[in-house]
């Protein structure tokens, strides 16, 4: 299934290392979080776009530059955040994990949030 998302709220965040991602994985810069599909501390494992989707930003988007990856188009979901949607972000916002350590907490905090649109695959 393919679906398309336009001009979507797009933060990063980062995790202390042991941290795992909501789908049991250790994170990876790439992975993403997303909305749970019900608001609720209880939804941690039911996200509104399915763990281990593909998201591409699509052609006509500015590529998202890590200090360290340096450009990054796709990314996979694999964790949920903003569970009570606590900050009024887009439906379908993105987080991007960013790494972890104080140089990646301070570029995730520049990072800032910024709008993209994509394609999700699963």
């Amino acid at each position: 299934m393919t679906f398309y998302y336009f001009d979507q709220d797009i933060t990063a965040y980062t995790a202390k290392c042991g941290r795992i991602t909501a789908s049991g994985l250790i994170p990876e810069v790439g992975y993403v979080a997303v909305h749970p599909a019900r608001w609720g501390m209880d939804q941690w494992n039911n996200p509104i776009i399915p763990f281990g989707a593909s998201i591409t930003l699509l052609d006509t988007e500015e590529s998202i530059f890590h200090p360290i990856y340096g450009e990054l188009r796709s990314f996979q979901v694999q964790d949920i955040g903003d569970m009570l949607n606590s900050r009024g972000l887009s439906g379908y916002f993105l987080d991007i994990y960013w790494g972890e350590g104080p140089d990646m907490e301070q570029s995730a905090i520049n990072f800032g949030m910024q709008k993209r649109s994509f394609r999700v695959e699963y």
